[in-house]
């Protein structure tokens, strides 16, 4: 098994109010999808009193190189909402939060350089002197996708 390198770490957006919460998911997995992610969806629960609660959680996935893959867990909760019609459509109205837990680079996606202490050692040099400035560049990129992902949540919600 590779090792993974925290580049971002608990990233957050909230929103109370109406909005259509399928079609942010659709929004969210398009935005993935478009950026090479694979999406595994790792929960989903749904609590059902007067106000309900959803909670979703991804890992998506995006292989760079035969080296390097990025892995963001992202979590959707929706808190207290009720179902509402509005424009003959409906919609929730709740507190919503999105959450970047983390944000990470796994290297040796290939487990290449798994085995003895020595190949381990070799792996350290490696990434150490020779990929320092390909790292550098690909945690740069992971955090500018990540500030992507949250711009355009923003401009969702508006």
């Amino acid at each position: 098994m590779g090792f993974q390198v925290h580049v971002e770490t608990f990233k957050e957006y909230s929103y109370s109010g109406p909005f259509d919460f399928k079609e942010l998911i659709d929004y969210l997995k398009a935005w993935y999808e478009r950026n090479g992610y694979d999406i595994n969806e790792k929960e989903y629960s749904e609590k059902n009193n007067d106000l309900k609660t959803h909670k979703i959680k991804w890992e998506c996935e995006k292989e760079i190189d035969d080296y390097h893959s990025y892995i963001m867990k992202f979590v959707l909760e929706l808190k207290n909402f009720k179902e509402i019609e509005k424009d003959n459509k409906k919609i929730v109205n709740g507190d919503l939060k999105l959450t970047l837990e983390f944000a990470d680079v796994k290297r040796d996606i290939e487990e290449k350089w798994e085995g003895p202490v020595s190949k381990r050692f070799a792996r350290a040099v490696y990434d150490k002197f020779i990929m320092e400035d390909k790292e550098s560049e690909i945690n740069k990129q992971l955090k500018k996708e990540v500030e992507s992902l949250f711009k355009e949540i923003k401009q969702y919600f508006g």
